[in-house]
Parts: C-alpha cells; sequence; structure tokens
C-alpha cells in the first residue's frame, strides 16, 4: 500500500519515538524518507530495514 507523504512523516515520527523515546530532528525525518524512498533490497522492506537501523544505533543502545 502507498503511504502518502505527510502520512510517511508522521510514521518516522513515530518510530522514533517508539524506538528512541524522542522526536526526530526535520533533518533525519528527511532522511528517513530519502531512505524509504529507494528501492528494496534483499528480504526486508524498507521500514522493516528503517526500524533495525535506529535499533541498533548507539542511542537506542546506551542511556545518558
Amino acid at each position: 500500500k502507498a503511504v502518502g507523504f505527510e502520512e510517511e512523516g508522521e510514521k518516522v515520527k513515530r518510530v522514533y519515538e517508539l524506538v528512541l523515546g524522542r522526536k526526530p530532528r526535520a533533518e533525519e525525518v528527511e532522511m528517513a524518507r530519502e531512505f524509504l524512498d529507494g528501492a528494496e533490497e534483499g528480504g526486508m522492506t524498507r521500514w522493516e530495514q528503517f526500524a533495525q537501523v535506529l535499533l541498533v544505533c548507539s542511542e537506542a543502545i546506551y542511556v545518558d
């Protein structure tokens, strides 16, 4: 199912809040949208890859 531009931005924000406990900066939303617009490769969807990247980033692993 195709996701509209605004709806996609809201989904990106929600994933950031769930994984990192904060809202993304504007440039993070833009980078995520660029990534999500790319061609799917391998066995995972772009959304699955995006979530996996956030889950393994140092911000998600370490608490300050």
